[in-house]
């Protein structure tokens, strides 16, 4: 899945006129759309699949990128187009409107942003309702097992606040007390989370924090939480992370 940016010029075709990347040919247009979409093209394998969002002009542009939009078409390359109306997303008009992420601006300006962010947030939670309200994000430690159910004290990791409201609960999986869970409350089973994001206690202060997942470097792999200004970062050895990146980078060659 991918949303690159749209319409990008100023591209030196001179340095990627080699690039196995693009064997569809390079548009005469000074614009990236389709080398892009030929980026996306190219990383597949034969069971491959790209999903990618893309500027209204891309699907009906002529010259030189309609040949490659044909070459595509005609090699049962695209499974399907879909238009998109205006305003699908919300904000798109702020952020075109605040380019750049507007530099320095007033005061009643930075409050005019905030206004209309806080209503699209309204309008977001107006329309997910209680959508998720049946599924829980979960750490639990087993505590008993009877009459084939786990019994669990769990802590919900939801709100602003490290010290999570701690619960029983029951389940027929077995959970491992190390991993953070989507716990869906009806029909009371776990889906164990990759370790994309973890909670973990801050270098400097042992509160928990959310880090989330940055990169893999030589030491381990590197994650980054918001909530800690003075040490952001930890190095932390996941071999599982590793496992699933190197996997999918295999698959999608």
């Amino acid at each position: 899945m991918a949303n690159p940016p749209f319409n990008v010029d100023n591209v030196d075709k001179e340095k990627i006129k080699v690039d196995p990347r693009f064997p569809l040919g390079f548009p005469t247009v000074d614009n990236a759309n389709y080398l892009w979409i030929q980026i996306f093209y190219s990383a597949l394998n034969g069971k491959g699949r790209a999903g990618f969002v893309m500027a209204n002009s891309a699907a009906d542009a002529r010259g030189t990128e309609l040949e490659i939009r044909q070459k595509l078409v005609k090699g049962g390359a695209v499974d399907a187009i879909v238009a998109i109306g205006s305003n699908f997303f919300y904000t798109v008009n702020y952020r075109i409107d605040w380019k750049g992420h507007t530099g320095i601006i007033g005061t009643k300006e930075h409050e005019r942003h905030l206004t209309l962010l806080q209503e699209e947030l309204t309008r977001l939670r107006s329309a997910l309702g209680s959508v998720f309200e049946d599924w829980w994000l979960i750490r639990s430690r087993p505590k008993a097992y009877t009459n084939g159910m786990h019994v669990y004290r769990t802590e919900k990791l939801m709100g602003t606040h490290q010290i999570f409201k701690q619960i029983e609960l029951e389940s027929p999986a077995l959970m491992d007390s190390n991993e953070i869970y989507f716990f869906d409350t009806a029909s009371r089973q776990p889906l164990q989370m990759l370790h994309f994001f973890r909670m973990m206690s801050s270098p400097e202060t042992e509160e928990i924090a959310c880090y989330f997942f940055n990169r893999i470097e030589k030491q381990g792999v590197r994650f980054v939480s918001y909530h800690c200004e003075d040490r952001p970062d930890r190095i932390e050895p996941d071999p599982s992370v590793v496992k699933f990146i190197e996997e999918a980078e295999e698959n999608s060659t």
